[in-house]
């Protein structure tokens, strides 16, 4: 178990990257974080900590579930990442180190989702606010500390602003067991996007485009910029289901047997349905050559030509 000066933490009286996260970090094995608000200045607050992580030899992304209030900037800048203008080099040439994750905080938040190294979800309620402020930081003894509080994964909760960070452990006590798991299991729930009343996820380009309504020119209601986000949300989640379905089928060694079993579909007609005389005669003469052809060929009729 680590050891800490204090349990509790505020940043006018401590030096929250050095005195808290470090220690913290140093034998983590995850890091994961539900935020009320999240932006990339955040990095230069924790570089120290944030650096030791991200060259560790953990493998573990960095997942931070946030509310939609993310900065304009942050946005834009995923915006461009997703959309294919930031280029290449601005990527591949970025180096990590401490200076750039002080310095250049938007290089570096498209970096670091470029190369998969921190996964971004959101986390729309039914009602009310996603305001809760809380790290989940699981340790290389299989224990997990909890860091939560006031402060907000921004630069100004974790440097400027009179906050307070509280620190759990599930080595401390039976009470902070309990509130370890239950943080943790919530974490797991929504990272899952399986807790009631609660929408969580991916960072799609539908859904930044949606939090990109709250800073449009024109006057956008609260109302239309929520549905138009809880439409993308759902839809993103629609096609991350979709493709997690489709890697898991190895459709490769199934397509023999699949393409064996297929018979297709039969042509039939309804019994209502007088296709000989009438209006529908046409129809009648095509259905004809279709079966005089081995139920083969195309049936071609023009849009306004009654079709049934």
């Amino acid at each position: 178990m680590i050891s800490l000066k204090t349990a509790i933490f505020n940043p006018f009286e401590h030096n929250l990257d050095r005195e808290l996260f470090l220690p913290v970090i140093k034998n983590a094995v995850g890091y994961d974080c539900m935020i009320g608000y999240f932006n990339s200045s955040s990095f230069r607050a924790i570089a120290r900590s944030l650096l030791y992580y991200l060259q560790s030899d953990v493998n573990h992304q960095m997942r931070l579930i946030v509310s939609p209030n993310l900065s304009k900037e942050d946005i834009n800048t995923l915006i461009n990442l997703y959309e294919g203008n930031v280029y290449h080099e601005d990527i591949t040439e970025f180096i990590l180190n401490q200076d750039n994750l002080s310095q250049s905080t938007f290089h570096a938040l498209a970096y670091l989702i470029k190369l998969d190294k921190i996964q971004l979800k959101i986390a729309l309620p039914e009602s009310g606010l996603f305001h809760v402020k809380c790290w989940l930081i699981p340790q290389s003894d299989g224990s997990e500390i909890i860091v939560q509080g006031s402060s907000n994964h921004t630069e100004s909760g974790l440097v400027r602003n009179f906050e307070y960070l509280s620190v759990d452990s599930t080595l401390k006590s039976k009470q902070s067991l309990h509130i370890c798991q239950k943080l943790r299991q919530d974490f797991d729930l929504l990272w899952e996007n399986n807790y009631p009343n609660i929408t969580c996820g991916n960072l799609s380009l539908d859904v930044l485009r949606a939090l990109l309504l709250q800073f449009s020119s024109i006057q956008v209601s609260a109302k239309y910029t929520i549905q138009h986000l809880t439409n993308a949300l759902r839809q993103a989640l629609k096609q991350q289901q979709e493709s997690e379905y489709m890697q898991t089928e190895d459709y490769t060694s199934n397509l023999k047997s699949l393409l064996s079993d297929y018979r297709p579909d039969t042509l039939s007609t309804p019994a209502w349905l007088d296709y000989r005389t009438g209006d529908y005669a046409h129809q009648g003469e095509a259905i004809d050559a279709w079966f005089a052809n081995d139920n083969k060929g195309i049936l071609s009729i023009a849009t306004g030509g009654a079709k049934h």
